[in-house]
């Protein structure tokens, strides 16, 4: 099954795909993207995969795509990254919106003007900037919360719940006094 790479040509109506030749000695260069995969599936769609802007990156998604059918073809087991695997990245995602955003770039009726995709492009960095952050961050809290959630039930529940004997790093002493207080009430 062969994998075939196609690079978008013009803007708007006069939008087109035209394949890259990636023959025997043939090095394209100055292509400006962005690139795309069409390729067969066994039920008899051709589907239109983007591969981005980068000429390199294009062709060594194409190169990865043709060994993993090959491999399929071969009946080897195959396990796709998870990158492949349908889900998109948010990043991704939004400089995709952006770029088809941009190409209708104009005052004819038919997209954005510049000063608009300006003030976008400098939202969208807010967007991309708190959505890495936030990311981080629960990378973080969720185990916290989680281990400290299930050692305050282990405290409470005097050691009957929870994930065991975590309060036997914190002493006997402190289980005592947490005991006494809790008595007083």
């Amino acid at each position: 099954m062969a994998v075939t790479l196609y690079r978008q040509v013009g803007k708007g109506k006069a939008r087109r795909y035209q394949k890259v030749n990636l023959g025997r000695g043939r090095r394209p260069t100055n292509l400006a993207g962005p690139y795309f995969l069409q390729y067969s599936l066994a039920d008899g769609t051709r589907p239109w995969e983007p591969v981005g802007d980068d000429l390199d990156a294009a062709i060594e998604a194409q190169t990865r795509k043709q060994a993993y059918f090959e491999a399929l073809d071969a009946n080897v087991p195959v396990v796709q990254d998870q990158d492949e695997s349908g889900r998109t990245k948010i990043t991704d995602a939004v400089f995709q919106w952006f770029a088809e955003l941009q190409l209708f770039q104009g005052k004819d009726q038919q997209g954005k003007s510049g000063k608009t995709l300006r003030a976008y492009n400098y939202r969208l960095g807010f967007f991309l900037d708190f959505t890495r952050m936030l990311a981080g961050i629960l990378l973080v809290v969720i185990p916290s919360v989680m281990y400290g959630g299930l050692t305050l039930l282990d405290l409470l529940t005097k050691l009957g719940a929870g994930m065991g004997r975590i309060g036997d790093a914190l002493g006997s002493p402190i289980h005592t006094l947490f005991r006494a207080r809790i008595a007083d009430n």
